[in-house]
């Protein structure tokens, strides 16, 4: 077929291996799905067949990019060419054609298609390349908290624990407030499941993917059908995972330039080689705030004397969550007769009261050789930096710096001195600000495989993912109980009489000896506060589960997902069961922004508490609430009855007060993996494997849900079809079938 005309061509085909697997084991772990299939084909060199090739055995044959025909008389043997593969008038397969090699005889060509085309096409896809998920949303308190209860958003801004607050001055972490930082942008599973079946395309202009054609329509590549799962997993997202909640900022943010200082000596305003540049220009800005740090000890004698300074300005970032390039600037002149090497840069000085080495944070090193002279440094470093929190002093402090020699030589100059933050052609993180505009796509978690992220979450609800067969480029997903409904209450009604099929001079059965001998559903273990304190503490991850298997002989069979479980807290000094989301160094120590593993949690509305809390913006009051967003593992409907969880079993503790309410039939494990495992512990477990003869007929009609009956002069029972490996109409298939022990 033709790529650009209507030529079409039907080719002689020899007989030939179409050998195609179907197998149920595909539709549950789609990192086991084979979408692209290649065939090797011979051609008998026919009248036809010439004719469509362009007579290729002749060697004066030529072709030319003048004609747009790609068939017949100017095709190229080193194309590739659209074609169909059918059995009668079954298609098997859609893809390419190329002639390998060719005689006198026959042409051997080898044809490449894709059974469907959604695998392949996010293979090596990432979440965060879903951009048909963009959004231009405002951040502040009036836009977010509507999506706490709405029922039409694709995205909310849950209330989790981060571990980010801005306030100032003296507070304690675990009282009642809370820090609207905390509050970022995150999907609804329904949202991903939507979005990843639009497909992807390259842009060449852009050289991304994208999920949006040439006019900046979205793509609508395949469809998905969740009304089945609907009930499941309405209400889950997948949270933001970053250490902090930052914007980009392209170039240069911040520049401050420093009066200079002149020469340090007696009787300068600094003292010794070690001291601190402290007049700041009038162009601090908006990223900085000016304070003043009193009775500072530049330096100090053997004897514990010394220079204090009694009023020092010092630099504090407005945003301590900074990820930037920070460039230092400066001129300085080392005199004759001073040699040794230096430490220059800023040094946080927040909490101390002399200055010390340990204090250097952002710095570069300078080293004087020749002692016989003076020498001139101009420095100008990059310094990239992820965390800017502290209180800064532009400081240079001699790097085998003691009592005894600190007041040396007092002849070093200071001048051209600059402090800035971000450059051109770089990008910089900036903490996102109240009332910024933000694209709620740039927070969906990061170097997470589309592949990866889908398995997980079928293996955690046990899904089975297949396609329409009425409706191509149409994906359904369902539940085991669901998808094996008629097996499990073995509907004989439904099923497929395969008794005249099968060969039994080849059948084979097996026994379980094969089966491992447990069966472990993991989360991925994370170094959150919480997790880290079940972990020491019970020995185990937060709601794994594992079933013994007594006549098993192999080794344990796991399911084991990239998510991450997520514990919330309940405590005296905050009303509010908040998900923990940073790490601490203890139960109840400081909180610490971290980088998490990829998480997902119920939206379980508003919950109310009493007294009100205060909603804040660093040190800003925004408001009161008399509720919050009640996020959780746990779901909760809105009379506050317990109703499910996304975790495998009932952990050994909650650190909540609604441990005592919540029951184990509600488990990810009882309420989905329950039947599957009985049925591979059964003592009567049996598999088939059987050679049959199954028509174009059958496999146009295959379906893995339906009971299949077999009856031979030794009795009869009921299958679970597993596994069918098709060749064609003439030739014999293997299938494998489980007994039925319902």
């Amino acid at each position: 077929m033709s790529d650009g005309n209507n030529e079409v061509f039907e080719l002689d085909i020899d007989t030939f291996d179409t050998s195609t697997v179907f197998a149920v084991e595909n539709l549950q772990d789609i990192t086991k799905r084979n979408d692209t299939i290649t065939y090797d084909i011979k051609l008998l060199r026919t009248k036809n067949n010439n004719i469509a090739l362009g007579n290729l055995f002749d060697i004066s044959t030529f072709s030319s990019p003048m004609y747009h025909q790609q068939l017949g008389h100017n095709y190229t043997p080193n194309q590739l060419v659209n074609c169909q593969l059918y059995e009668d008038s079954t298609q098997l397969l859609k893809g390419k054609l190329q002639i390998v090699d060719f005689n006198k005889t026959e042409y051997n060509a080898v044809i490449t298609g894709e059974v469907v085309s959604f695998m392949g096409n996010i293979k090596d896809r990432y979440l965060h390349e879903l951009d048909s998920l963009s959004e231009t949303v405002q951040f502040n308190y009036t836009y977010i908290t509507p999506t706490w209860i709405s029922s039409t958003s694709s995205y909310l801004f849950p209330m989790l624990d981060y571990g980010v607050d801005y306030r100032t001055g003296n507070y304690d972490q675990y009282d009642n407030n809370y820090d609207i930082n905390n509050l970022r942008p995150a999907f609804y599973l329904k949202s991903y499941f939507n979005a990843i079946f639009k497909g992807f395309r390259f842009d060449e202009t852009k050289q991304i993917y994208t999920q949006r054609k040439q006019d900046n329509t979205l793509l609508n590549n395949n469809a998905v059908d969740l009304s089945k799962i609907d009930g499941i997993i309405n209400n889950v997202f997948i949270p933001n995972n970053f250490e902090n909640f930052t914007r980009i900022e392209e170039g240069l943010v911040t520049k401050i330039l420093m009066f200079n200082p002149g020469q340090v000596g007696d009787n300068g305003t600094l003292q010794t080689i070690n001291g601190v540049a402290n007049q700041f220009n009038s162009s601090v800005d908006d990223f900085w705030t000016v304070g003043t740090k009193t009775n500072f000890k530049l330096w100090e004698s053997s004897g514990g004397g010394g220079v204090t300074q009694l009023s020092m300005p010092t630099l504090r970032p407005n945003d301590k969550y900074v990820n930037c390039t920070l460039r230092l600037r400066f001129r300085l002149v080392m005199p004759k007769g001073t040699i040794g090497t230096w430490m220059v840069g800023l040094a946080d000085v927040a909490g101390a009261n002399k200055l010390e080495q340990g204090q250097l944070k952002h710095y570069t090193k300078v080293q004087k050789t020749d002692i016989n002279v003076s020498q001139e440094f101009n420095m100008e470093f990059d310094l990239q930096v992820d965390n800017l929190q502290g209180e800064f002093a532009f400081v240079f402090f001699r790097e085998d710096q003691t009592a005894a020699n600190s007041k040396n030589e007092t002849g070093i100059e200071f001048d051209n001195i600059a402090i800035q933050v971000g450059k051109p052609n770089t990008t910089t993180e900036i903490s996102v600000d109240y009332n910024d505009t933000i694209d709620v796509f740039n927070y969906i978690p990061k170097d997470v495989k589309i592949v990866d992220f889908l398995k997980s979450v079928m293996q955690m609800f046990n899904l089975y993912l297949y396609q329409d067969k009425d409706i191509p480029n149409r994906f359904i997903l369902s539940t085991y109980n669901d998808f094996y409904k008629d097996i499990i209450t073995l509907n004989s009604s439904n099923a497929k009489d395969w008794s005249n099929k099968i060969e039994w001079s080849k059948a084979k059965f097996k026994t379980n000896i094969d089966l491992p001998k447990s069966y472990s559903f993991k989360f991925t273990e994370d170094n959150d506060m919480m997790n880290s304190y079940y972990q020491n503490t019970y020995k185990s991850n937060f709601g794994d589960y594992s079933v013994i298997n007594e006549n098993g002989t192999e080794d344990d069979n796991a399911v084991e997902l990239i998510f991450s479980p997520t514990q919330n807290l309940s405590h005296s000094k905050d009303l509010k069961n908040l998900p923990i989301l940073y790490e601490s160094d203890s139960l109840m120590g400081e909180k610490k922004p971290f980088k998490s593993n990829i998480r997902m949690l119920y939206n379980n509305g508003l919950k109310s508490v009493s007294p009100s809390y205060e909603i804040k913006n660093g040190d800003t009051l925004i408001g009161y609430r008399p509720n919050y967003n009640y996020c959780s593992m746990l779901k909760w409907n809105v009379s506050d009855v317990f109703e499910g969880m996304l975790l495998f079993d009932i952990p050994f503790n909650l650190m909540t007060y609604d441990f005592t309410a919540i029951n184990k039939s509600k488990s990810l494990f009882y309420l989905y993996y329950t039947n599957r495992i009985k049925e591979l512990t059964d003592n009567n477990l049996t598999v088939l494997e059987v050679e049959i003869y199954l028509r174009k007929e059958d496999i146009e009609q295959l379906d893995f849900t339906k009971p299949i009956y077999v009856e031979n002069e030794d009795g009869n029972t009921y299958f679970k079809l597993l596994e069918v490996n098709y060749n064609n109409n003439t030739l014999l298939s293997k299938c494998k079938l489980q007994k039925i022990t319902v």
